[in-house]
């Protein structure tokens, strides 16, 4: 009697940047929409952008710090060692949506 197995194994590459050390958004693909409640449900709509959208994200480097943040009074940038963080969105009210891969 014979038996076979097979082990499916993928190997997959991590996206350039994703840690965003590079202190730019180089490698990133943003995307731009809106959020709007339909029927007692939020939906979120997103469209990709061929690139950075001037003024966002705005990357945050612990080096100068950037304080806390002034809604949920949490540090701005990530206390686990990395260099930067990004901010991807404003103070701004109007059901904007914002994303980054």
């Amino acid at each position: 009697m014979y038996s076979h197995f097979f082990l499916p194994i993928a190997f997959s590459q991590c996206q350039v940047n994703i840690d965003f050390e590079s202190g730019t958004s180089y490698g990133l693909v943003c995307y731009t929409g809106n959020v709007a409640e339909v029927n007692g449900t939020s939906l979120m709509s997103l469209q990709s952008q061929p690139g950075p959208v001037a003024g966002w994200p705005t990357m945050l480097s612990s080096f100068s710090g950037n304080g806390m943040d002034e809604y949920g009074g949490f540090p701005k940038n990530s206390h686990n060692g990395s260099g930067h963080s990004i901010k991807l969105s404003n103070d701004r009210a109007g059901g904007f949506a914002k994303g980054v891969f």
